[in-house]
């Protein structure tokens, strides 16, 4: 299943609030509620004939889910009498029916108790912001049905937490550092819509006993806007799918943005106006990717958002490969649970590796313009503490759709590249010299996640001292010590 917040509902919703014929409004409210439940695989009937001879607005019918729906859009706040009214319906239909107020203006503060009182009948209340606002009707839905059988509760959005606090998402372990010693997880290069992210460490599915291939699960998510997004990537977090090491990309016309850490990944995604500052040329939609480790395997997560205010989200895709079928599949069949994956979801035998490893046929040497630093909190000295594990780059073949077969594809629009590298260093003793030592590539069913692995010379004992072109220190520059040997540390 994929809902999505498609432009038409985002219109009909405002040209709902603009409408002055009361009546109208009112017919015209049922039907776009008719909609929203249908484009998340419900069986919609507008009008039917309830119980006691009444009639009612919406019955829906879900998988997972019955609810029996009355719609009202007034200046009036809705209250006891509405929820009696509703209650009567509820006892001529089926136990498993849930019923549903819709309140555009809210509710009295009475309610609550009339809910209550109304037990073992489930009513559950429905705001108009909370139209407005939430991921998915099955999902908010769930989240107060929940409420109301296990804790007593008539939950509301502005209660729920659906808008995650990032500040338990993982922070990466890494830090980027540029030209001007600037330090930050995240790096702006030129680049158009190629789905691209660099990481530091690509699991290799098919490196396992025994012949044949990993496997792959492709789900669609249920997401309206970014908000959603974040409240998806919360729900990964929760569920155990992040990790410390996860790289992403966000991708403009021109720009692109790629870096490192779950945390830092909502946060930049939501600075889209700062990010934007200065862009000559902005398309309507960017794009991003999210790769992470899991298990034996590793996944991304990628879609859309439009480049503007409401920033609508299109077409998020959850892509994972493994080593092959899982015998224990809980951890899968936990995450459709989660996301109310309804649609059949099916682990596909991958017909070739996973991964793609190439050696350059030459040396290709590297013309340095960051690093990727990290601390090592095994380190007894504070100035060793801080070590060289990644550097950015110039990339080599900007601009050269034709490169060589082992290089990977679509990378000619990205001016810089970041590269892991072989052996790491402290950052107290750089290295001048640095070469391309491998590169490997994975697909996923959108994304390709790319590992271009790096290697550092020893300078040449008969020179004077080591010529770095940028400073590396967490305080001022790097002070001019004899390199040491390699390796210090292999990663």
């Amino acid at each position: 299943m994929e809902v999505v917040r498609d432009y038409d509902l985002v219109e009909e919703l405002d040209r709902l609030k603009a409408m002055t014929d009361a009546g109208r409004r009112a017919r015209e409210f049922e039907e776009y509620l008719g909609k929203r439940f249908r484009r998340e695989q419900f069986r919609v009937k507008i009008d039917p004939k309830g119980g006691a001879g009444r009639q009612i607005d919406l019955m829906a019918i879900g998988k997972d889910a019955k609810y029996l729906i009355e719609a009202k859009w007034t200046a009036d706040k809705a209250g006891v009498q509405e929820i009696g009214d509703l209650a009567l319906r509820l006892r001529k239909m089926p136990s498993d029916v849930f019923g549903v107020l819709v309140s555009w203006s809210g509710f009295a503060q009475t309610v609550t108790t009339g809910v209550l009182d109304e037990r073992p009948r489930q009513i559950l209340l429905l705001t108009g912001s909370e139209l407005e606002r939430n991921q998915s009707l099955a999902s908010l839905l769930e989240w107060k049905a929940q409420s109301l059988l296990e804790d007593g509760t008539v939950a509301f959005d502005e209660e729920s937490g659906e808008i995650y606090n990032i500040s338990f998402l993982l922070s990466a372990t890494t830090r980027i550092v540029n030209q001007d010693n600037e330090r930050s997880q995240s790096l702006t290069t030129s680049g158009g819509y190629h789905s691209i992210v660099f990481v530091r460490e690509l699991p290799d599915i098919d490196w396992v006993p025994g012949s044949g291939f990993g496997v792959a699960v492709d789900i669609r998510l249920s997401i309206f806007d970014e908000q959603d997004l974040i409240g998806i990537v919360g729900k990964l977090h929760d569920l155990g799918w992040t990790t410390q090491d996860s790289w992403w990309s966000i991708q403009q016309a021109t720009r692109n943005w790629h870096g490192c850490g779950t945390a830092e990944f909502t946060s930049v995604l939501s600075s889209w106006e700062e990010r934007y500052d200065g862009l000559d040329e902005i398309h309507h939609t960017e794009e991003f990717c999210y790769v992470d480790a899991i298990d034996t395997g590793f996944y991304s997560l990628s879609g859309q958002l439009s480049a503007e205010e409401l920033r609508i989200a299109r077409s998020l895709h959850l892509s994972i490969q493994l080593s092959g079928f899982p015998v224990r599949s809980g951890k899968v069949e936990e995450l459709c649970k989660t996301f109310h994956v309804d649609e059949p979801v099916f682990y596909r035998p991958l017909g070739e590796k996973s991964v793609t490893r190439k050696r350059p046929m030459e040396r290709v040497d590297l013309e340095v313009v960051g690093y990727v630093l990290e601390d090592s909190r095994f380190e007894a000295d504070e100035e060793d503490r801080e070590w060289v594990v990644g550097v950015v780059a110039r990339n080599p073949y900007f601009g050269e759709r034709e490169a060589p077969e082992w290089w990977p594809d679509n990378l000619y629009e990205i001016d810089q590249v970041i590269c892991p590298l072989r052996s790491w260093h402290p950052v107290r003793k750089p290295k001048e010299r640095h070469h391309l030592w491998m590169s490997e590539w994975a697909w996923t069913t959108n994304v390709q996640a790319v590992r271009l692995l790096a290697d550092w010379d020893d300078r040449p004992d008969d020179e004077d001292g080591p010529r770095i072109r940028i400073p590396l220190s967490s305080k001022n520059s790097a002070p001019k010590v004899k390199a040491a040997k390699r390796p210090e540390r292999n990663a």
